[in-house]
């Protein structure tokens, strides 16, 4: 057979071969790059999502924080200020009721003589009705005295007008002594209750200052136990208020500094969800696109084998057909 016919032949199936080698290659090339690049691009948005999300959440907890930290430094403050202000309203009320037991014990010293000198008095009295009756006893020097001269001044009389030694002397003697005696005695009664009724009278006076002092302090007392109490009563009552108030507001604060916090954690939670998600979607697709490619390029690479084989076939089909001429051609030759 003449190289003339076979060579071209072999050069095309050769050239069909080296673009199939080619192609094939290139193909494949095409996709590693293709799928690294993908796969880059994958672990960029993993990286990069992670990055962010903890970024978020690391934000997210620190403003919870701060929010938790704020409220509870209000609520701490309010308590405190609560405090004061109950504990102030509670001083003053103390302070209060300080001034009034000075001015209440001022008032029992003021009335304390008073009362003093009423029991002494009622004492006195009740001493007084006990006794001691009244005595007269004609044996008192006093009455003897002023008996004798009596009687001798009678007696003088009797001897002026010479009847001395009478009986009418002897009655009227008698009769002068009686009446006298009787006299004396009246007047000594007398003076013994007009005595009696002084002394109970100014002893009257002294209870009835007793009374007037006792009324007193017990008026006093029921002006300063009440003021006192209701000084004490409306101070608890404000500084109860105070502190439930302060409580109220102070756990309104914990509260909402719970709620806030809570709202930064759960959004930065989300948003650090939403990213990494974003990441893991870019970097499915990445995936998904460098796969695509690698399986792009093993097509490829089989379709520049196919192409190749078919030139190689084409070629070699040529070649059969140039066989038969070649052997005609050289038959009619010889």
């Amino acid at each position: 057979m003449p190289a003339a016919a076979i060579v071209p032949a072999v050069i095309g199936a050769a050239g069909s071969i080296g673009s199939a080698v080619i192609g094939s290659k290139a193909a494949k090339s095409a996709a590693n790059t293709q799928a690294q690049a993908a796969q880059q691009v994958a672990e960029s948005a993993r990286k990069t999502s992670g990055t962010a999300a903890e970024d978020i959440r690391t934000a997210a907890n620190e403003a919870a924080g701060k929010v938790s930290g704020a409220a509870e430094g209000a609520a701490t403050g309010v308590e405190g200020v609560s405090e004061r202000a109950a504990s102030d309203v509670e001083g003053a009320s103390g302070n209060a009721n300080e001034i009034l037991r000075s001015i209440y014990q001022q008032a029992l010293g003021i009335t304390t003589p008073y009362l003093d000198a009423g029991q002494t008095g009622v004492t006195s009295l009740a001493d007084l009705a006990k006794g001691p009756a009244f005595t007269f006893s004609e044996d008192d020097p006093s009455y003897q005295f002023r008996l004798t001269e009596g009687q001798k001044a009678l007696e003088r009389s009797r001897a002026a007008i010479g009847g001395l030694n009478s009986g009418g002397t002897l009655k009227a003697l008698t009769r002068y002594s009686q009446d006298y005696a009787s006299t004396e005695y009246q007047k000594a009664f007398d003076r013994f209750q007009t005595e009696r009724n002084f002394r109970a009278n100014t002893l009257a006076s002294l209870v009835g200052y007793g009374q007037t002092a006792a009324g007193q302090q017990i008026s006093a007392g029921n002006t300063y136990g009440t003021t006192a109490s209701g000084n004490i009563m409306d101070a608890a009552r404000a500084a109860g208020n105070y502190r439930v108030a302060g409580a109220e507001s102070a756990g309104n604060f914990r509260v909402g500094g719970a709620e806030s916090a809570g709202r930064f954690s759960v959004g930065g939670t989300q948003s650090a969800g939403d990213y990494l998600m974003q990441g893991e979607q870019i970097a499915g697709n990445a995936i998904t696109g460098g796969a695509n490619a690698q399986a792009a390029g093993t097509i490829g690479s089989a379709n520049a084998w196919a192409s190749g084989i078919g030139g190689v076939s084409k070629s070699l089909s040529e070649l059969a057909k140039e066989i038969p001429r070649t052997k005609k051609t050289t038959g009619k030759s010889n």
